[in-house]
């Protein structure tokens, strides 16, 4: 495919995201299955080319202005381009030459407006140039501050491939040792004792170790995440939003099969697609999965053991994953959050009924928005009356071992800038006796 080709499939792409209901993964890998003149290094093009326009989704908006909102898929595309590559129009009149499969030539109307917004460009605002929608500025300032437009570049990169080494089959040395045999360029990860780090792109659910459930691909935040839960050997623990099992996993891991762990989940289907996940890694007949339907409510037949360990994996905006779900904030709206802070409270509450005396509620979100976070957690605490927080970092040095926290005090906060992690939040209330 040429360059036009490629930007040509780009736009078609946009246009089918701008309607679409799925992850623009997932409709970028249909596109190119449906395709099949289309090589390994075009599918690798055209989809780097749309993650890229996807990134710029704020930045394209803002630059044509207000009084002239983008026209199509096309002119998203066509601006998009020339920011990225600051070629400008001469670059553009390059690509659309009109060729069988390159964009159509551009016209008059459209050199007029790629002009007056690649010039109205120049004074972009932060929030802009970091593909911040606009009415989630002020929340991002109030968590980051002075760091705000680091933290804000670092969600706009990409992410690294990060995997977690089931213990109860093997150690992260031995895998390392591994997978450098085999060429392989792999590096322990900072902050999780059983993580390590892949080079992009590195297709390790295609490896024997990820076969027989050696390995499980998780960003190293969320296996820290769910080794604060500091589930142990023998215990009761209940991971209330399950979903797709990475964390139930890790928790498994981490009690060594032994005790009792429950998965719950709303969502049926998440929870049947954990079962491949649990066979690989030895824990198929260990973990009790329990699908609560969400309108169960009090009426439900669910009846759940008093806890030692309660894990709320709460649903969020997902703003710490953003440089993993790249069109996820343009389709994050200010009606969804408020449904999800409701969500996360009515969570909250009720996963605190199954925590016994001196057990602990682990509340987790891979948002970094305060409204989620902190005042989350300090809403509940204000109404519950029976907990009480309890220092991360007191709990990091027995679940992750000897090394020092990343932060101090008494909630954790993960960061792509700060931590070379998603963005994480875990804040650890623990049941008066």
């Amino acid at each position: 495919m040429t360059p036009g080709a490629r930007l040509q499939a780009c736009i078609e792409l946009i246009a089918e995201l701008e309607t679409a209901d799925r992850p623009a993964e997932r409709v970028i890998a249909s596109y190119c299955r449906g395709r099949r003149y289309m090589g390994s290094g075009d599918r690798r093009a055209v989809a780097d080319l749309t993650y890229r326009i996807l990134r710029q989704w704020q930045a394209v908006d803002w630059a044509y202005g207000p009084e002239a909102p983008v026209p199509d898929a096309r002119g998203r595309v066509l601006l998009a381009a020339a920011l990225d590559d600051g070629g400008g129009l001469a670059g553009l009149e390059d690509l659309c030459a009109g060729g069988r499969y390159d964009p159509a030539p551009l016209t008059t109307d459209e050199r007029m407006r790629l002009t007056a917004a690649l010039a109205r460009a120049d004074g972009m605002p932060d929030w802009a140039r970091c593909n911040v929608p606009h009415w989630l500025a002020g929340d991002l300032a109030e968590a980051f501050g002075e760091g705000l437009a680091a933290e804000m570049n670092a969600l706009n990169q990409s992410a690294p491939v990060d995997i977690r080494v089931n213990t109860m089959r093997s150690d992260r040395r031995a895998v390392a040792a591994t997978l450098h045999d085999e060429g392989i360029d792999v590096v322990e990860a900072p902050l999780s004792p059983v993580g390590l780090r892949l080079p992009a792109r590195c297709p390790i659910t295609d490896h024997a170790l990820y076969r027989d459930g050696t390995v499980e691909v998780q960003d190293e935040g969320s296996q820290c995440a769910a080794l604060l839960a500091d589930a142990r050997p023998g215990q009761t623990v209940i991971d209330a939003c399950a979903g797709g099992g990475g964390k139930t996993l890790a928790m498994a891991a981490a009690m060594a099969g032994r005790g009792r762990l429950i998965a719950l989940d709303a969502d049926a289907g998440r929870l049947a697609r954990m079962e491949p996940r649990l066979a690989r890694a030895g824990l198929g007949d260990f973990v009790e999965r329990v699908h609560v339907p969400p309108d169960a409510g009090a009426d439900s037949s669910t009846v759940l053991p008093a806890a030692d360990r309660v894990l709320v994996d709460a649903p969020c905006s997902g703003t710490g994953t953003w440089r993993r779900d790249v069109d996820s904030r343009r389709r994050l709206t200010p009606k969804i959050l408020d449904g999800l802070l409701q969500m996360q409270a009515v969570l909250l509450r009720a996963a605190a009924a199954s925590v016994a005396p001196g057990g602990r509620l682990i509340y987790v979100t891979c948002s970094v928005l305060p409204a989620e976070n902190e005042r989350q957690v300090d809403r509940f605490l204000a109404g519950s009356g029976g907990f009480a927080t309890l220092p991360v970092d007191d709990v990091w040095r027995e679940a992750l071992g000897n090394m020092p926290p990343p932060q101090a005090g008494e909630t954790l906060r993960l960061t792509p800038a700060s931590n070379g992690t998603d963005g994480f939040f875990v804040a650890i209330l623990v049941r008066r006796a």
